[in-house]
């Protein structure tokens, strides 16, 4: 329930006008994202890793809600990714942008609901079939938006299927530390 109470103020949140974003080092913030989800969500070892940037990733973003953004996105990975989910976090650079990754191997989506897959409360899993309202990718996307960057969605039919945020980078300032 908190979970999708934090969904429905961030998705109230991004329907507004941005506010001006903080500098933040999308690496560091991938790999403390992959830290806290590998304590808190029920997995194996192996099942979730991540590979970080080794240098600083600089973004302007609203950092609470990239939080949550990763957090929906491990989250779909670690649910719908098959019976043992394989779910990996990436950072990294491309030209000028700061790309993060969300990549698993289970069994993707089939065109029709990749098509509805960013839509505000579709869920693939049917209003009664699973967990959250259907806000998920909608907030990546809103996110993304809002942050000046791309979120794109890659699925095939047993492939699997790679969540893919990619926000501008902008000059390091004082880059603070994740929480």
């Amino acid at each position: 329930l908190l979970r999708c109470a934090e969904n429905l103020e961030l998705f109230a949140t991004l329907q507004r006008p941005a506010r001006p974003g903080r500098p933040l080092d999308l690496a560091a913030a991938a790999n403390c994202l992959l830290q806290a989800a590998q304590t808190i969500c029920r997995v194996r070892p192996g099942q979730l890793t991540g590979e970080s940037c080794p240098v600083p990733l600089p973004v302007v973003c609203n950092a609470r809600a990239l939080y949550v953004v990763v957090y929906n996105l491990l989250g779909n990975s670690l649910l719908y990714g098959g019976s043992t989910p394989q779910v990996q976090l990436e950072a990294s650079r491309q030209g000028g942008r700061a790309v993060l990754t969300v990549r698993d191997a289970g069994p993707g989506m089939p065109p029709a609901v990749q098509l509805r897959a960013q839509t505000a409360f579709f869920s693939a899993a049917g209003p009664d079939g699973g967990p959250g309202v259907g806000l998920g990718l909608t907030l990546a996307a809103l996110f993304a938006r809002q942050a000046h960057g791309v979120f794109t969605l890659e699925s095939r039919p047993g492939q699997g299927t790679t969540a893919t945020l990619a926000l501008p980078l902008c000059p390091a300032a004082s880059l603070p530390q994740p929480p």
